[in-house]
């Protein structure tokens, strides 16, 4: 099989998340109004699994990334499982990316999260921090710092690959 035939796919695994960002298309013009147009409804196991049979992404996927243009992979109730049903399923040279603001989900999630990808070093969290405690909030607007902190610490105390994903503006550039 060539290089070429191998896809790499974006999932957007759930519509909802906990940040207000301004700019975000989930809003309406930065408000706190969600787009009408916006489905609010998950993608559950059960079609990840017939959309993807094992077979399928063992054959075909090179890299599986779980973001969120809209919502925050981590808002979907099965989100652990669809990693794992994924982690079970790649080829070796196969691989996982999750985009998230690392303020969602519980510290026992974020063990699971982190004990399903600590195995290969190409799976990899990338966590959208956009300054610290005084900062975060500034443009993730009502994320919790002590629930990131709390998340982040949880999930890199397994092991696994986590990266500091930090969009720099005027009011964090000094941090």
């Amino acid at each position: 099989m060539f290089k070429s035939d191998r896809l790499l796919l974006h999932f957007e695994l759930s519509p909802r998340c906990n940040a207000y960002c301004p700019g975000c298309p989930r809003y309406v013009n930065s408000s706190r109004v969600i787009n009408p147009l916006l489905e609010q409804t998950n993608i559950t196991l059960d079609q990840y699994m017939r959309w993807l049979p094992e077979q399928f992404i063992q054959q075909r996927v090179h890299r599986a990334m779980f973001c969120g243009n809209y919502g925050d992979p981590i808002a979907n109730p099965e989100v652990v499982d669809i990693i794992k049903y994924t982690v079970c399923n790649l080829r070796d040279d196969a691989y996982i990316i999750v985009n998230t603001n690392g303020g969602l989900g519980s510290t026992r999630q974020w063990s699971q999260i982190g004990n399903a990808l600590k195995n290969h070093d190409r799976h990899t969290v990338f966590f959208s921090i956009d300054g610290l405690e005084d900062t975060n909030h500034i443009y993730r607007r009502e994320v919790l710092w002590h629930r990131v902190d709390e998340n982040v610490r949880a999930y890199t105390a397994t092991g696994a690959v986590g990266m500091w994903d930090y969009l720099v503006f005027d009011h964090n550039r000094h941090q």
